[in-house]
């Protein structure tokens, strides 16, 4: 017996909402997320970090569940709005590893200027 899907929040982002239709429609099909994974050719780890948001899923990935899954589209034009929220957190952590970086500098270079 699996274990008790975990609650999703769709409106909390794109990659959310992406989760929660992918978990719609799949459940829809009465498939597992193992059977899904298998027709993928991923795994089910693949498929259920999808779905809880826990991973973003690539091109080849939402084209694969769009045939699969018979999502008529639906899957696909989630893609931009995937991409741009993917970028928004790659720069928000270049900024917070810069940050991070300038407080180890910064002392480094103080006692390599003698101050």
């Amino acid at each position: 017996m699996g274990q008790k899907p975990k609650k999703l929040n769709p409106e909390r982002s794109p990659l959310d909402h992406f989760g929660a239709l992918l978990r719609d429609l799949r459940e829809r099909q009465d498939l597992s997320q193992a059977a899904l994974a298998e027709k993928l050719l991923t795994t089910s780890a693949v498929v259920r970090k999808i779905e809880v948001a826990a991973r973003f899923p690539n091109t080849s990935f939402i084209a694969d569940c769009e045939k699969v899954l018979n999502a008529g589209g639906v899957l696909q034009r989630m893609e931009p709005l995937l991409e741009r929220e993917r970028s928004l957190r790659q720069r928000k952590q270049r900024a917070k590893d810069q940050a991070a970086a300038s407080t180890l500098i910064v002392p480094v270079v103080s006692r390599l200027n003698g101050q």
